[in-house]
């Protein structure tokens, strides 16, 4: 177990958020031994167990999963202009959620309301006196983060330098009116007659989305709980709740909406991939048919993939995904080897299964060594724990014996059959016995 307080986990997979960092967090990162409990349990126990112990904390725990952030099971996004009013929206949604069973934790990206002063500028005092809105900002700076004003060298490391404003012991709305800007004529004018000064409460987080504020609320479910169960439930309730404010925008995201997101991504990239290897085939066979029959491999590899992580149990998420892209770059080879040889046996009048049986006696070995080679190199990932790279090993060395083993069967099938739709005339007979067939791989130079 880690623990971290006042700030975040190392991004990890780039699964972890800085969201509400502060001295008054903490963040844990636990190690489970999967032999003993599985890290959903544990995150049900946690949620359950540590909310009844400590009901004033904001308790979240979620499993980091290999691949980008997919968000929570169920998160809704308002969108809108004023973030007073988006907090009021905002905390409605979450009393619907918190009346919904299985939802165990819930949270939004806005933080709690701190104290907070509203600065008002009046525009006419501004231009009466000749003060330029850089000059009121760089007052305002002074009361806030500070002027920056150098580093220093601090233990090995540079340390910042700003100047503030020190407020000692009085209030900073008594220490405000005490502040004065210096006029275009050299007069000082007080802060006061130039702004009006409101104490109010602000959002400790106020996030974009289009250029709009934003507030994110977003419910973690048990296992049993089906996040978009929970959203078709109160979905009618929420829009009787939107209807009141007009001009306020509500979006589901959450892990379904984030999942279909990336899984469309990955599917433009697999079609853009697919698209250059056809292309890059043709052009070395000078024909459109022949890509596509090499083009089988590829179907073949990503229904081995698939079938090895079903039988393996690995779900289907990013790094797996990615693997089955890269299959398509992979398996194309042994294709390409077959069919070459295919051709280049028929350029030399062989008749066309005497053609493909020396094809496949001249690259059975290759093809072979070289499959297994790259299995037996993927074992220690695919063996190992490690959650990031392990569901890639796995889909790329299953889909990779599954497609050498039935190519090895389907393409020379298939390309006879292309020889006969293609060809009128069977090509010239050139007898070769069993020897010469089994021989010639010593003996062609080619």
């Amino acid at each position: 177990i880690n623990t971290f307080v006042g700030t975040s986990i190392p991004r990890l997979f780039g699964m972890t958020s800085t969201a509400n960092i502060g001295p008054n967090t903490s963040s844990m990162l636990i190690y489970v031994d999967r032999e003993i409990l599985t890290a959903a349990t544990l995150r049900e126990q946690l949620n359950r167990e540590m909310q009844h112990r400590f009901p004033r904390m904001m308790i979240t725990a979620s499993v980091i999963e290999s691949g980008p952030p997919v968000g929570a099971p169920v998160a809704l996004r308002i969108q809108g202009e004023s973030p007073e009013t988006l907090n009021v929206i905002a905390a409605e949604i979450k009393n619907l959620m918190a009346s919904q069973d299985g939802v165990e934790s819930i949270t939004d990206d806005a933080g709690r309301q701190l104290p907070a002063l509203g600065f008002y500028p009046q525009r006419s005092a501004m231009e009466e006196f000749g003060i330029s809105s850089r000059q009121l900002s760089e007052i305002l700076r002074l009361l806030g983060e500070g002027l920056p004003a150098g580093e220093f060298e601090h233990d090995q490391s540079l340390v910042d330098l700003r100047i503030k404003y020190s407020f000692n012991r009085e209030s900073p709305l008594e220490s405000i009116n005490r502040i004065s800007i210096l006029s275009s004529q050299g007069e000082r004018v007080p802060l006061s007659a130039l702004a009006v000064v409101k104490p109010e409460f602000s959002l400790q987080n106020l996030s974009r989305f289009n250029y709009q504020s934003s507030i994110t609320v977003r419910g973690y479910t048990d296992s049993q709980t089906n996040p978009d169960r929970i959203i078709n439930q109160i979905m009618p309730q929420i829009e009787q709740v939107m209807a009141l404010y007009p001009g306020y925008e509500l979006i589901v995201a959450g892990e379904t909406a984030a999942r279909s997101e990336v899984f469309v991504e990955i599917g433009k990239i697999f079609m853009v991939v697919i698209v250059l290897v056809l292309i890059v085939i043709a052009i070395q066979f000078n024909s459109l048919i022949l890509p596509l029959l090499i083009f089988i491999t590829v179907i073949l590899s990503t229904s081995g993939a698939l079938f090895s992580l079903f039988f393996t149990q690995t779900g289907l998420g990013f790094m797996s995904m990615m693997g089955v892209i890269s299959l398509a770059g992979i398996v194309v080879r042994n294709g390409i080897i077959l069919v070459e040889f295919m051709e280049m046996n028929i350029a030399r009048r062989y008749s066309s299964l005497q053609a493909i049986q020396l094809a496949c006696a001249q690259r059975l070995r290759p093809i072979l060594l070289t499959s297994f080679t790259s299995f037996f190199g993927l074992m220690p990932l695919v063996l190992g724990k490690n959650l990031l790279f392990k569901p890639l090993a796995i889909a790329i060395a299953g889909g990779l014996i599954f497609s050498t083993l039935l190519t090895l069967l389907l393409i020379p099938a298939f390309y006879k059959l292309y020889l006969r739709h293609f060809y009128r005339e069977e090509v010239d007979n050139k007898e070769l016995d069993d020897d010469e067939i089994c021989g010639v791989y010593a003996h062609d130079p080619l």
